[in-house]
Order: structure tokens, then sequence, then C-alpha cells
């Protein structure tokens, strides 16, 4: 069983490219690691090595509107689901409405999937994750 660390891993999926970024429980902010570009075997293996590294307490994982994206939130709830079970780790969902859009005009070499990850750990840090101390 694995320790508790004040850390979440933040997903952006997609069956192409899946951002991933790191949060933080106790100072509710987050950070960009990378963008994962590959089919869905190839996301499983490098997010699962990402897991090892940094050893999160939850993943979180955003999650589109299933009226809307019916495809890509079968695939989110898939690569969630496989994801938890291989790593043997609570997973979340958020809704990840307009996280993409919202980080195009940024630039910071992550691409903008691993700042759309990072923009939905830090709203579910701020807005919906108890303090570390209520877990």
């Amino acid at each position: 069983m694995r320790a508790k660390s004040e850390l979440i891993i933040a997903l952006d999926p997609g069956k192409q490219k899946t951002g991933v970024a790191l949060g933080n429980f106790i100072t509710r902010t987050a950070r960009p690691l990378v963008t994962i570009t590959g089919n869905f075997q190839f996301q499983i293996k490098q997010i699962s090595t990402v897991i090892d590294k940094w050893q999160p307490e939850l993943l979180l994982v955003g999650l589109p509107e299933a009226k809307v994206a019916k495809s890509s939130h079968a695939y989110a709830r898939r690569l969630a689901d496989k994801l938890g079970s291989v790593n043997s780790l609570k997973v979340e969902y958020a809704d990840e409405a307009y996280t993409t859009q919202a980080t195009k005009h940024m630039n910071t070499g992550y691409g903008i999937d691993a700042e759309a990850a990072c923009l939905l750990a830090t709203d579910w840090l701020v807005h919906y994750s108890l303090p570390i101390e209520d877990k």
C-alpha cells in the first residue's frame, strides 16, 4: 500500500494526446509536466511512469460532457479505469469543459494539453478538494 502524499496527477485525456500535470494539496497549486502523444497502450505506459516517479495520492481526470463528446467521454473513463487499476490509485473526475480552449494563448513549452491538465488541477484543488487534514 502506498503512503499518503500531498500530490495529485491530473490528466486532460485525448485519444491522440493526453496532457499531464502535477498538483499539490498543501499549496493548492499545479504545474504542467508533459503532453504524451500516442495510442492507448503507450499512454498507459507513459502515464504509469509519471505516477511511479511522483507517487501521487490521487489521479484527477478531466471528463468531457457525455452528451457533447460521447467518444471522448468513454475514452477518458477507459483511460482512468485502467490507470487506477494498474497503479492502485484513487481516481476522481472533473469537468474539463473549455480547459484546452482556455490555454491556447499559453506557450510554456509543455503543450496546450499539459496546460489544460494544469488548469484542471488548479481549479479542482482550489474549489473541490478537502483540506489535507480532513482526508
